[in-house]
């Protein structure tokens, strides 16, 4: 009886600490989420389009090894098996497994470049709204600038129109560069 009972209290704390690990793993998931959508600067759809790639290359790496592995498991026991007509199906099987496998692998390598794609793209969009950012800096101070030398030229205060002159001819640079 006590081997039973050891054997059952295994059981029961293996799938504790599995139920245990799939926690850890769903709050990994939803951290990584959040930190997605925090770190999208207001790009968030797309951070969460390729969070969701990665999820889907993920699963994908995990189906081609169960497939693989259940096909090996099945051929090893058709080896063992009196019928050669189940040998030889298995055998097969098995064959056309590892062909399903390579072309999986390769579909999961070309979605790894799809993905990529995606990671450039919010890349050059962040890249985009900082010149966005800048040229509004800029078109803000040429503005301001403009209004301090119409206001020297109201008020016929020449010298402050030569200091405010240059600083706007730079600003006009700043502004076209931007």
């Amino acid at each position: 009886a006590l081997p039973i009972f050891l054997f059952y209290h295994a059981q029961t704390s293996f799938k504790r600490i599995a139920s245990v690990i799939v926690y850890m793993e769903a709050i990994r998931r939803a951290a990584v989420t959040a930190k997605a959508f925090a770190s999208g600067g207001g790009h968030s759809d797309l951070s969460r389009t390729i969070l969701e790639q990665k999820a889907v290359l993920e699963t994908g790496l995990k189906q081609i090894t169960a497939g693989t592995d259940a096909s090996l498991y099945t051929y090893k026991w058709a080896r063992q098996e009196e019928n050669r007509a189940i040998q030889e199906v298995f055998h097969k099987m098995c064959g056309i497994t590892v062909l399903w496998s390579e072309s999986q692998r390769e579909v999961v390598k070309q979605y790894k470049k799809y993905r990529t794609t995606f990671k450039e793209i919010r890349a050059e969009e962040k890249t985009v709204d900082e010149a966005r950012k800048q040229e509004g800096s800029c078109a803000t101070k040429l503005a301001k600038l403009k209004k301090q030398v119409e206001a020297a030229k109201k008020k016929n205060d020449p010298s402050k129109v030569d200091v405010l002159m240059p600083e706007l001819k730079l600003a006009v640079c700043a502004y076209d560069k931007a």
